[in-house]
């Protein structure tokens, strides 16, 4: 079970990035088809599981399935930035906690 997890959260790891820069760059920062499209492997690939029979149609399934949960939680986390008003103050981070979410931040290296 843990090997499965572990498949799932590289499969996860490894669209992330891709997914974001396409959602950035291609799609204008549309998010939401994304989202739906995340929602729509998810739900297939644990209906799937239901019919799996060996290892290896799990190791796929739990591919799958990492890669719908990385593109889900990327573009999550990219709603949740971009949401908030540009003169945020979230501390001593000076307003950049989300890291390389903002705006502003992505202009200059480590909010300088």
């Amino acid at each position: 079970m843990a090997y499965l997890a572990v498949l799932g959260q590289i499969s996860g790891a490894l669209i992330c990035y891709p997914i974001g820069l396409a959602s950035d760059r291609i799609f204008g920062g549309r998010r939401k088809p994304f989202v739906y499209f995340a929602c729509a492997i998810l739900g297939g690939v644990t209906f799937a599981m239901i019919f799996a029979n060996t290892m290896h149609d799990m190791v796929i399934l739990c591919l799958i399935f990492g890669a719908g949960n990385g593109i889900y939680l990327t573009m999550e986390t990219s709603l949740a930035v971009d949401t908030l008003p540009e003169d945020y103050d979230d501390g001593p981070s000076g307003g950049h906690a989300q890291l390389l979410g903002s705006k502003s931040y992505m202009h200059a290296p480590f909010g300088l």
